[in-house]
């Protein structure tokens, strides 16, 4: 961003350049016309104090470190392996998890790895920013770039490498270094010019936990993770802001140089375009995916200088992302509309799509708003350990224990609480003694025989659909229905009534009101 305005903040204004557009308005481009008519409409780019604002609210986090939101919700960021600081997100509560899949990477470059484990048991997954060029292979795309540069250099051009001071260019670096030393060209100087080329160089020496093994190690010993370290100490890479002052006193050619901006809109690379473009023997080598590099061209056409279109792209292609929903599994999975269906000119490479697998696919399109079908079902409760020590379990099954209780439920920043009831939960009131709980089947002969120790003694069994009963108590003109969960009882008599009421609760497993720390005060909510 800071370069950026930089860069726009020597550009000339919107008037300057319509008025340097009269006198060659034949040349320009409809669509540019266009947008230069309304340019009343135009906004005006943020500015450093809006950057600085900007970044003063932003929260930076380490991987893998927990932070709570409002205790509803926490939020980790986790290496997605495609740049150093890129991650992806994991938002969860104790019992839901969504995880947001950004630009990742499979391949061993110089980020640390992408981490899969904690994407793992997704309610729902997000998808976005794959492979702007999933037909490429990168390594493919490497050796095309510097094969293109030595051969570039040979002839005696000079090579322009439009790029961002980040990312990718750091692999680029290492990988032309030792070509051109393999090519015997190692006198062949390498310029990394843009406002930010310093600093991110710097940077990626220190940034540790970024990184990956190999290179954290390096770190400690203490040696340079990155070999453009060394290749700035030799003098074969050379880091300016500008290509004013020093630039000028080291400048030479052949060379190849790096810069901003990949547009070729702003930055100094649009001065080597005009310097370098009107000669065949150099080369201009586009690796930045997410530029198109024609229109990127448009404005120095016709131009004389070789172009090669070599997209880097180390994000997750399809192939890659379909084998991580596989291993992933998510329940809900949400994707770019686009992703679903094949590229238009290419309508038969189905390999080209998201595969939902066993996950419910949600499709979207730019700026719409989802309501993600995540529903909470369980919140965690602590319980305060002055009131677990005073529980006694009942088990009801081997492994299982159930424990009824009353107890305050305190919420703060929503965390749940129990606490042991107060001597002040309510002062002057009893508390009535909770009614016990009844678990289990009813065992039949069991319940005959105690209605036999209270005189009814004409019980008939009848086998019911389901393993449901109906119990016929003739001279007691009464009917008793067993269906699974519940007992029903038709009965005229009042005192038949109650004889069958206490067969039956003596016939089921009860749990009864543990003693709750000590005193029988009510609280203020019971659970």
């Amino acid at each position: 961003m800071e370069e950026l305005i930089k860069y726009l903040g020597e550009a000339e204004t919107c008037h300057d350049s319509l008025r340097l557009l009269d006198d060659n308005i034949s040349g320009v481009p409809a669509e540019l016309l266009t947008a230069l008519s309304t340019n009343h409409r135009w906004r005006q780019i943020y500015t450093q104090e809006n950057v600085n604002s900007c970044l003063s609210r932003v929260h930076t986090v380490a991987y893998n470190e927990k932070n709570s939101i409002f205790g509803l919700l926490n939020i980790m960021a986790i290496s997605s392996g495609y740049c150093i600081g890129s991650c992806n997100w994991i938002i969860d509560s104790d019992h839901e998890r969504i995880t947001y899949i950004a630009g990742s990477c499979a391949l061993t470059t110089h980020p640390r790895p992408m981490e899969h484990t904690s994407l793992k048991k997704s309610d729902v997954m997000i998808i976005t920013n794959l492979n702007r060029s999933p037909t490429q292979n990168p390594d493919a795309m490497i050796s095309e770039f510097t094969t293109a540069t030595v051969e570039t250099l040979k002839k005696g051009g000079n090579v322009l490498v439009p790029c961002l001071p980040c990312g990718v260019t750091f692999d680029m670096f290492e990988c032309l270094a030792n070509h051109l030393k393999l090519s015997n060209l190692a006198h062949i100087p390498m310029y990394f010019v843009s406002e930010q080329a310093e600093a991110s160089l710097a940077y990626s020496n220190i940034y540790a936990e970024w990184l990956t093994s190999a290179k954290t190690a390096k770190v400690y010993l203490p040696e340079p993770p990155f070999q453009h370290a060394e290749l700035l100490k030799s003098g074969r890479l050379k880091a300016y802001p500008n290509i004013y002052g020093d630039f000028n006193e080291g400048y030479r050619t052949p060379c190849v140089i790096f810069g901003s901006h990949p547009t070729l809109r702003c930055g100094d690379m649009t001065h080597f375009m005009t310097l370098f473009s009107k000669e065949k023997n150099n080369a201009i080598i586009f690796t930045d995916p997410d530029i198109n590099y024609l229109n990127a061209l448009a404005p120095y056409q016709p131009v004389s200088m070789k172009v090669v279109y070599c997209p880097i792209d180390t994000r997750l292609n399809f192939s890659q992302a379909n084998k991580l929903i596989r291993d992933l599994r998510p329940k809900y999975l949400v994707i770019p509309e686009q992703y679903s269906s094949p590229p238009s000119l290419q309508p038969g490479r189905t390999d080209l799509i998201i595969d939902p697998q066993q996950s419910h696919l949600i499709t979207h399109r730019g700026l719409d708003e989802l309501v993600l079908p995540v529903k909470r079902s369980y919140i965690t409760i602590d319980m305060d350990p002055s009131l677990a020590a005073d529980m006694v379990p009942f088990e009801i099954r081997p492994g299982v224990a159930v424990v009824q209780l009353a107890s305050t439920l305190r919420n703060v920043d929503n965390k749940y609480t129990m606490e042991p009831l107060g001597p002040d939960a309510i002062r002057g009131k009893k508390r009535k003694l909770q009614k016990p709980i009844l678990y289990g089947n009813l065992n039949i002969a069991e319940f005959i025989q105690r209605l036999e120790q209270y005189g009814i003694k004409d019980a008939k069994v009848e086998d019911a659909d389901g393993g449901n009963f109906i119990i016929d108590l003739q001279n007691e003109d009464s009917l008793i229905q067993i269906l699974d969960g519940s007992i029903h009882i038709a009965c005229n008599e009042e005192a038949t009534r109650v004889k069958i009421r206490d067969a039956t609760l003596q016939s089921l497993q009860k749990i009864t009101a543990a003693k709750i720390a000590g005193n029988n005060t009510p609280g203020t909510s019971s659970l």
